[in-house]
C-alpha cells in the first residue's frame, strides 16, 4: 500500500466520521418525540408519585390519629362526668332536703303564732346553721342564713322578709349547683377549720 492509498482511505475515513458527527448533531437539533423522552422522565414521574402518595397517607394517618385523640378525650369528659353525677348525686339530694328543712324552718319562725311549733322550729333552724347545712350550703344561702339568724337572736328586723331572702338564696343555690362538679362543690365555701 502505498503513500496516495493510505491518504485516499484516511480521507474517506475522515469523510464518513463526518457523515456520522453530522447525522448525530441533526438528531441532536431534530425535536424530540415525548415516546423518546417518557424513559427519561418515567423515574421522575414515578418518584413524584410515590412522594405524594406518601405524603397524602402520611396525611391521612395524621388526621385520623387527631381524630382518636379527640375521641378518646371527649369520652374521658363523659366518664368524669358520669362519675361526678354519680358520686354527687346523693350530695345533691341531701343539699335539697336540707335546703327545704331550713327555709321551712325559717317560714315557721317568720310565721307562727304558736309558741311550741316556733321554739321547734328555733330549735331545728340552730340545729341546721350550726351543722348539716355547712356542709352544702352556698355563699349566698350562708350569708342568708347567717342574716336571718342575727335578726332572731336580736329580735329586730324583719323576719318575714329575711326568710323570703333565705328562700330565694336557696333557690338561687338549687339552680347554679344543678350542673356543678365534684371538682367545684366546694369552691367559695367557707371554711370554719381556720
Amino acid at each position: 500500500m502505498d503513500e496516495e492509498e493510505r491518504i485516499r482511505l484516511a480521507d474517506e475515513r475522515l469523510a464518513l466520521e463526518c457523515d456520522k458527527l453530522r447525522e448525530e448533531i441533526a438528531k441532536l437539533r431534530a425535536p424530540v418525540k415525548f415516546s423518546e423522552k417518557l424513559p427519561q422522565y418515567s423515574t421522575a414521574v414515578s418518584t413524584l408519585i410515590a412522594v405524594l402518595v406518601f405524603l397524602l397517607g402520611l396525611g391521612q394517618y395524621t388526621k385520623e390519629q387527631s381524630k382518636n385523640r379527640e375521641a378518646a378525650a371527649r369520652q374521658t369528659k363523659a366518664e368524669v362526668e358520669a362519675r361526678d353525677r354519680t358520686f354527687m348525686y346523693p350530695l345533691w339530694e341531701r343539699q335539697l332536703a336540707l335546703y327545704f328543712e331550713a327555709s321551712q324552718a325559717a317560714a315557721t319562725i317568720a310565721t307562727t303564732t304558736d309558741s311550741q311549733e316556733r321554739e321547734r322550729a328555733k330549735n331545728k333552724f340552730w340545729m341546721l346553721y350550726e351543722g348539716p347545712l355547712i356542709v352544702v350550703e352556698s355563699p349566698s344561702v350562708s350569708g342568708a342564713m347567717k342574716a336571718f339568724g342575727e335578726c332572731l337572736e336580736q329580735q329586730s328586723g324583719d323576719l318575714r322578709d329575711l326568710s323570703r331572702q333565705l328562700s330565694s338564696a336557696i333557690q338561687k343555690s338549687i339552680e347554679e349547683g344543678a350542673n356543678i362538679r365534684l371538682s367545684e362543690f366546694s369552691k367559695g365555701k367557707f371554711d370554719y377549720r381556720r
